[in-house]
């Protein structure tokens, strides 16, 4: 139906009926197709090798690296040793020897800005608790009829010393039950023994510590006398000789 419109319309307007276009094939088609190369065995053969090659070589660095791993981080002994040698090295042994129940005077250091002073807080011991490096004690007193708690740990630097004023009899080993009380019911029995046992072995220890430097002072004069007794020898000895020759 198209055609004869077409073929009707020309004849009215007296143009020739126009050809059929053939559809020609493309350049690429007409063109030879490729001859596509197959790859031989022989030459995949060897990129195979290299992969593995690869494989086997990162495989090999992950090993390295988890042994460089292993090596880095320190075997458990060590680690033990070293926090037992820190612990021993942060022991105090100058402070007193007290127990719960006693009555001490702990001076803490307190710096402002670039001053330091020292301030005291005196009550009774009401627990201790830890061990070595990690021991620490409880003082409690009462300052205007309110009940003040501190915790200390016994080696810590900031603690500039401790001073044992009271030795206490008591049969606990935590004494909370303070808290509850005031006035007499809160005071514990004192033990003079002990506190003079205290104060006997502090004057030991300073009577020590001042013929520590006297005693070992004869030893350095006798040393001085035998090197000066070698010197004698040795210029008398040296005299004798020009006189000989």
């Amino acid at each position: 139906m198209s055609e004869a419109k077409n073929n009707n319309s020309n004849e009215a307007t007296g143009k020739e009926p126009a050809e059929p276009v053939e559809d020609k094939p493309s350049a690429e088609a007409t063109a030879d197709p490729v001859p596509v190369e197959e790859t031989s065995a022989k030459e995949t053969a060897p990129d195979k090798a290299s992969d593995q090659a690869a494989e086997a070589g990162a495989s090999a660095e992950e090993q390295s690296a988890e042994t460089g791993d292993a090596a880095a981080k320190p075997a458990p002994e060590k680690v033990k040793d070293l926090i037992k040698y820190m612990e021993e090295r942060n022991l105090r042994e100058d402070l007193p020897h007290f127990q719960v129940g006693d009555t001490v005077r702990v001076s803490i250091k307190i710096t402002e800005k670039d001053k330091t002073r020292i301030q005291n807080f005196d009550g009774v011991v009401i627990s201790i608790s830890g061990r070595r490096a990690c021991r620490v004690f409880t003082v409690r007193r009462i300052s205007f009829g309110v009940g003040v708690e501190k915790t200390f740990p016994i080696n810590s630097p900031v603690i500039a010393g401790i001073k044992l004023l009271r030795a206490g009899v008591v049969r606990r080993a935590k004494l909370y039950y303070l808290r509850g009380l005031s006035g007499k019911a809160g005071r514990i029995k004192e033990d003079e023994r002990r506190l003079l046992l205290v104060k006997q072995a502090k004057t030991v220890k300073k009577k020590v510590k001042e013929e520590a430097p006297r005693a070992a002072a004869p030893v350095k004069t006798a040393k001085k006398k035998a090197a000066r007794d070698k010197k004698k020898s040795k210029r008398q000895a040296r005299k004798k000789a020009k006189t000989t020759k």
